[in-house]
């Protein structure tokens, strides 16, 4: 690792370097306040939450509690072995403490490039604070670090969902879109009651079965890329049910994935981009391979040596490897190669015969991805052979 230290020209240096920094690039961006001047025991801890925010991770979904398990820290310097991570620049490198300093080098140990940006005249605090922690530095001009992080085209928009779980109420379905119209936009809400309105006459007309139900429910959302339109069929289908003299009783977490069990992968950029907000690599390895369209039996049995060939290739089973799905693939590869792992070895090693499945389950969960593996896809079951209770959907007459 070479190690150099820059003053800018002017202060607020991260301002100055805004626009350069991007996963794609392999350049990434830590910005270390002064509440994170921690000593001790806890300055690892205290110090991973900045570089989760640096790697993008999502802490919103993950938990801030993840900074707190040295199994998630542990992972942080392979995420940046697969982004294949070339320069790392750390501001405000003048107020760290020295074991301050040597948690950064621990979490960057895969980076070949660290640079350590101070405001003006701040040149010496800041040797002087990476001196103490023993690593030999080198002044690299202002120039020459702009130079080595060339300004990154700013990416083409994905187009934003017109509505995730977040924005639909959590009420009874009687009450559903009362206060969909009242807690969202007016465009926000047209968009909820098309699906809506969609799935309602769909239901005034479809057979008082449930089997029959489940199925015109799957038909009305196969093209949702989200669990958010399933959950608003859902709604829609029991009121209009409710018209007609039956109740449809539904457990919202069981149903929504009994309509997503019988689905094929379909992801979309959204969600590989959703999934490199997890941190832990096992989880998001396990749920990429499921959208490249590995069936939930077969996860268990990839080995080690199977995925180095997919990535080699860029290919898995003759299906292309998106770009975006490639380092969800390659931080865990990064960590099972740590660990010794041979090519035969399993790749996910997942504690317990199910945990892979539980991933995906949680994917859809915390991610609306609609996926799950409760009720395996191509599985020898149908949903009129499998037992209702697990549907989460009872029907009942009224009348």
């Amino acid at each position: 690792m070479d190690v150099y230290i820059s003053e800018p020209p002017a202060p607020n240096p991260p301002a100055l370097l805004r626009g350069r920094f991007s996963p794609d690039q392999g350049t990434f961006a830590l910005l270390i306040g002064a509440a994170e001047k921690v000593r001790g025991k806890r300055t690892r801890k205290t110090v991973s939450i900045p570089f989760f925010h640096c790697l993008g991770k999502n802490l919103g979904t993950v938990g801030s509690y993840t900074g707190q398990t040295s199994e998630f820290r542990a992972q942080i310097r392979h995420w940046f072995a697969a982004y294949d991570a070339r320069h790392l620049v750390v501001f405000n490198g003048e107020v760290l403490f020295p074991a301050t300093m040597e948690a950064v080098f621990q979490y960057a140990a895969t980076v070949p490039e660290v640079t350590f940006v101070c405001e003006p005249g701040g040149y010496e605090r800041t040797r002087g604070a990476v001196h103490a922690a023993g690593i030999d530095t080198t002044r690299l001009p202002w120039d020459d670090l702009l130079a080595r992080l060339p300004l990154v085209p700013d990416p083409d928009p994905l187009p934003d969902p017109a509505y995730e779980m977040e924005h639909l109420p959590t009420v009874d379905f009687l009450l559903f879109r009362h206060y969909a119209r009242t807690l969202n936009t007016a465009d926000r809400f047209a968009a909820i009651d098309d699906d809506y309105r969609s799935a309602y006459q769909a239901a005034l007309t479809v057979e008082p079965d449930l089997d029959t139900v489940v199925a015109m429910l799957a038909e009305t959302t196969w093209n949702a890329t989200t669990t958010a339109p399933i959950m608003v069929a859902l709604r829609a289908a029991q009121v209009a049910l409710l018209t007609r003299g039956w109740h449809l009783d539904a457990h919202q977490d069981k149903a929504i994935g009994t309509l997503c069990s019988v689905r094929s992968p379909n992801p979309t950029d959204a969600h590989w981009r959703a999934l490199h907000g997890y941190v832990r690599t096992q989880r998001v390895a396990g749920v990429a391979l499921y959208l490249l369209d590995v069936p939930p039996d077969d996860l268990n049995t990839v080995t080690v040596g199977q995925v180095e060939g997919f990535l080699r290739d860029g290919r898995l089973r003759g299906r292309p490897i998106p770009d975006l799905a490639r380092p969800l693939l390659k931080a865990h590869l990064s960590l099972r190669r740590s660990e010794g792992a041979a090519d035969s070895d399993a790749f996910l090693n997942q504690k317990g015969e199910r945990r892979h499945l539980d991933d995906l389950i949680d994917a859809r969960r915390h991610l609306g991805i609609p996926i799950d593996a409760r009720f395996l896809r191509g599985g020898s079951l149908s949903h009129t052979q499998r037992p209702l209770w697990r549907f989460g959907l009872k029907l009942r007459d009224l009348t």
